[in-house]
Formats: C-alpha cells, structure tokens, sequence
C-alpha cells in the first residue's frame, strides 16, 4: 500500500503537472500558428504564457519536496551503501550529497533520511538508466531543473527522482566532468568548484565518495532551507 507522500507525490506529478504543461503545449501550437501570428500578438502571448508555466512549475516542484519531507520511508544505512556497491558495480561514477552526504562527512547518521541524494557522470547516465530498471525503481518525478542531454543520438534527463517498489527514494541530478572542471548538467542553481566531488565520507563503517563540506554549502542555496537542512548544515559548520 502506498504511502500518503508517495500518493502526493504520484497526483501532483501526474494531475496537476500533466494537466498544465499538456495545456500550456497545446496553447502554444496555436499561437504559434502561421495565422494567428499574422492576427498579432502570438509571440507575447507564448513569451507570457511561459512565465505563467515556469512559475507554476516552481510552486509544483516546493509542494513535491514538502510531500516529500513527510513520507513515511526511509533509505537505511545499509541501503545507501547497497546503492553505492551496485552503481560502482555497473560503473556509474556517483557522489552521495544531501542528507545522507552530510552525515558522511560526520561520520555519523544523525537523522533519517527519506532519500538518498546523488551526483552521477552524465556520460554515464545510459548504465545508471540500465542499473535502476534491474533494481526495482522507476520514474517517480522530474525536477523543473531537468535539461535533457544528447549521448549518442539519445535524449537523457538529468535531474530527477527515482522510487523503489519498497517507497525509498534516489534524488539524482547530472554533472560533466571537463579538462578538470566540474559542469552542471542540469539548470540548478548550483555554484561548484573543481575540488567540489573531492569529499570522502563514512557510512556504516564504510568509506563513501561524496561532495565536499563546500559543495554542500553551494547547494543548500536559493532557496527557502526547511529546518532539517538548516540543522543539518548547523551540523556541518560544526564539526
């Protein structure tokens, strides 16, 4: 039986979001039309109606994180590992960051976490896709930081969230990796030096790849921090 996070999660992403962008895309067929260009006004009115969809994309993305905050599920210790074993098992470069990598960097699980936060390699996204269907997860939303990326002739996303069967959750956002540099994949709003993906962090006993104290800082940025990060970065300045 689902949980009442994953339930909220599954009618925003499918109800609310469908039905506005399927709307907005069929709004901007027509306005984009040859004669209703020549009426006037089509391109203000897309340029207009975008801005009403990405403020609407915005909203539905805070109410998806707090469903999320309140789900019942937790990734374990030992399931942050098995995740970690698997992905090196099928060669998916991966660097644990959130929650789960702040406690990395502590040394110590301090809280639960309702997911398991993760960079990965953008070239390596067709084995990540490949190790997520064979271990039970599926597609569950796609963050409006989403930008797609063309490997090989395939379109790639490269910022979203995968559920298992079970309810636990990976929250996965792509990085390249070029001549040194670190390079979001994806439109976060996310400032990273090339040192960023140099952390080494400890899960049960076991040393993890994860993102710098620094890095963390960076991407707990740009917006409204609820009180767990904020007590997590609390953590982190501390230590």
């Amino acid at each position: 039986m689902p949980s009442h996070g994953q339930n909220s999660l599954q009618l925003l992403q499918r109800g609310q979001e469908a039905n506005v962008l399927d709307g907005f895309g069929e709004l901007a067929a027509f306005i984009q039309n040859p004669k209703c260009r020549r009426r006037g006004g089509g391109r203000r009115t897309y340029a207009a109606i975008r801005a009403i969809v990405a403020e609407t994309r915005a909203t539905l993305d805070v109410r998806v994180r707090q469903a999320r905050d309140i789900a019942e599920e937790e990734v374990t210790a030992a399931q942050a590992i098995q995740t970690a074993d698997g992905l090196a098992a099928a060669e998916v470069r991966c660097w644990v960051m959130g929650g789960w990598g702040i406690d990395a960097l502590l040394g110590e699980q301090t809280r639960a976490h309702h997911d398991l936060d993760l960079l990965v390699s953008v070239s390596d996204l067709p084995s990540l896709e490949a190790w997520l269907r064979a271990a039970g997860f599926c597609r569950a939303y796609e963050w409006r930081e989403n930008a797609s990326a063309r490997l090989h002739g395939v379109t790639w996303d490269t910022a979203f969230v995968e559920q298992h069967a079970d309810g636990r959750e990976l929250d996965l956002h792509a990085v390249r990796i070029e001549d040194g540099s670190i390079l979001l994949a994806t439109t976060d709003p996310w400032e990273l030096s090339s040192r960023a993906l140099d952390g080494v962090g400890e899960i049960c006993g076991r040393a993890v790849a994860c993102v710098t104290a620094d890095a963390q800082r960076a991407m707990h940025r740009g917006y409204e921090l609820p009180a767990r990060h904020r007590e997590d970065l609390f953590r982190l300045d501390r230590s």
